[in-house]
Order: C-alpha cells, then sequence, then structure tokens
C-alpha cells in the first residue's frame, strides 16, 4: 500500500516508476548510468532516456569524471532530494527491493 501512495505521488510530478527507482538510487550518492541499469536492470540505453528527462526537470546533474573523461557521474539535485523527500513522507524509501516485492 506505501508503494502505491509513492507512485501516486510520483505521479503528480510527471515521473514514472523507473524514473522514481532512478531518483532513489542517486539519494545514496553520485553513480553512472551502467549502475542504475545493472540495479534496476534495464539497458543504459533506458537509462539514457530517464536521466536525459530528470535533467530537463532539473532533477539529476549529469557530469563527466574528471579522472576519466568517458565516463558519466550522476547526481541528485537539491530540487530532486526536495521532490524526493516529498513523495516518501509517511513511507518507506523506494528501493528496488520495494518494487521487486511489489
Amino acid at each position: 500500500m506505501k508503494l502505491r501512495k509513492q507512485i501516486h505521488k510520483a505521479l503528480a510530478y510527471d515521473l514514472n516508476l523507473r524514473q522514481l527507482l532512478t531518483m532513489s538510487i542517486l539519494e545514496a550518492g553520485t553513480t553512472t548510468p551502467t549502475a542504475i541499469a545493472k540495479e534496476i536492470v534495464i539497458s543504459t540505453a533506458s537509462v539514457t532516456i530517464i536521466i536525459d528527462k530528470l535533467e530537463k526537470m532539473g532533477i539529476v546533474n549529469r557530469e563527466f569524471d574528471k579522472e576519466d573523461r568517458r565516463s558519466i557521474l550522476l547526481t541528485l539535485t537539491d530540487h530532486g532530494r526536495d521532490i524526493l523527500t516529498e513523495i516518501n513522507t509517511g513511507g518507506e524509501h523506494l528501493t528496488t527491493e520495494s518494487y521487486n516485492a511489489a
């Protein structure tokens, strides 16, 4: 039931479940698109589409790794953290485990 409420709140922000999962992963810290793809079990191409939308919404920052310019690092913006806090209010934080259990 808590997951349903979180999804309903996410929809109010025009976020789908995969975008919400991506945000939840980024809440833990900076990571790469490949790591997100492995965690959610989707293609890196799908992650790129998700990140493109989240970046346009001001939810995610995308930067090149200073040590390896071929690698992209993703971080959640303050705006993204605020949205995630609102979505998670009154419920548990959405994780891939809670998603798989639903």
